[in-house]
């Protein structure tokens, strides 16, 4: 095994630009200081990988109830669900050019993790033109609304298996 160059992270296994993103996110000026680094793959050099995301295409949402959550994604949050060839269960939604694919998995729970500021648990982000009207509908559909702690115009709900939803004013 290589020896550590001085100012090593040993935690991390690299020294130099700090500028590390995780999973072979490795931006110029960063080498590894040791062999045994979480890759495996590379030794001490200057690395140029980037991996270059160009847009967001869809999220996977687990769901128990598949009629439940396709009238809240679809009649609730008022979404158009797009025809999809899979034969698994599940259901697709249309958001300009990102879609919400809800897969079916039995026995699903999601407990918040943080019961007191909803924004601080796993959530997907929409924006919505009119945050009191979006308001308003999700409290006459029995949905629950948190409005956002930090003064934006911002709430978070949950569809009817726990998800987290925020839903911004832009």
């Amino acid at each position: 095994m290589d020896q550590e160059q001085p100012g090593c992270d040993s935690d991390f296994g690299f020294c130099g630009d700090r500028r590390f993103v995780p999973q072979l996110r490795l931006w110029r000026g960063i080498h590894w200081c040791r062999n045994d680094n979480p890759f495996g793959l590379f030794g001490s050099s200057d690395y140029k990988i980037m991996i270059q995301i160009k847009q967001s295409l869809h999220v996977a949402v687990l769901v128990s109830d598949l009629a439940k959550a396709e009238y809240f994604y679809g009649s609730v949050l008022g979404l158009p669900k797009v025809e999809r060839s899979l034969k698994f269960p599940g259901s697709w939604y249309q958001i300009g050019s990102f879609q919400i694919h809800l897969i079916v998995a039995e026995g699903l729970s999601r407990p918040l993790q943080n019961l007191e500021i909803w924004g601080r648990n796993p959530h997907m982000a929409f924006a919505v033109t009119d945050i009191k009207a979006t308001q308003e509908q999700l409290k006459s559909q029995g949905f629950p609304v948190h409005m956002s702690r930090s003064g934006r115009l911002a709430l978070f709900t949950r569809d009817p298996d726990g998800n987290v939803i925020e839903l911004s004013q832009v």
